[in-house]
């Protein structure tokens, strides 16, 4: 892991990076696709995530004053991995496609005090190997001073649930995100019940939200971590 540095970047200034960044981002959104095999359709990744959450402008204007950007280069400097934190806590960088950088009352989204962490992304070529471990470690140790609050908050696609388990979150079922009614479904399923069991963990029984669960498809998985 000697090969590997964590650096702070300045969007405005790193124009290189910044399209390193935006490459790998949307890379990373194609493996959400349907016709990739992911789970999202593909007119949504098109239209939505790669529209709003993986182009330049998005890393150079719609978080730059609201995130750090922190990048995991690789020994030729070469971006490895990237994530994107909230600066202050009771933040969520991205409520909805149409609401950014959005304060909220703890106890509402998610509880208090965490750092809301987002377009978190690995190259294919060296996944599995610990980096995003290593891109976190990094946040609470060599720039934890940049953190007010105690922990971070990620709101997770539904199958990356075993990844975040892996890294040391914890899952909160009673803040899981659902769609409103009627939204598509994944080809080949018929109902949101059908697509949700897909997804359904045990992580706390008590606080699993069982109608939605039934009746709503789930958006996102909400997790946390001490930093």
């Amino acid at each position: 892991m000697q090969d590997y540095n964590v650096i702070l970047v300045d969007p405005t200034e790193d124009e290189a990076r910044v399209r390193e960044i935006s490459e790998l981002l949307s890379e990373t959104a194609e493996d959400l696709k349907e016709s990739h095999g992911g789970h999202v359709p593909d007119q949504i990744v098109d239209r939505i995530v790669q529209t709003h959450y993986t182009t330049t402008h998005s890393i150079r204007h719609s978080f730059h004053e609201s995130g750090f950007r922190f990048c995991l280069t690789d020994a030729t400097g070469h971006v490895a991995a990237t994530a994107l934190v909230a600066r202050v806590p009771d933040r969520l960088l991205v409520l909805d496609s149409d609401r950014f950088n959005v304060s909220f009352e703890p106890g509402t989204y998610a509880p208090g005090g965490l750092h809301h962490i987002f377009n978190i992304a690995v190259r294919k070529t060296v996944r599995r190997i610990g980096l995003a471990r290593r891109l976190l470690s990094s946040l609470s140790s060599q720039y934890r001073h940049l953190f007010l609050g105690h922990g971070l908050l990620m709101r997770a696609e539904p199958p990356d649930h075993p990844i975040f388990e892996r890294l040391g979150f914890r899952h909160l079922p009673r803040y899981d995100v659902f769609f409103p009614a009627g939204v598509d479904l994944p080809t080949g399923l018929s109902s949101p019940a059908e697509y949700n069991a897909q997804f359904a963990c045990r992580c706390d029984p008590a606080n699993i939200k069982t109608v939605d669960m039934m009746m709503r498809k789930l958006k996102y998985a909400v997790f946390t971590k001490d930093l």
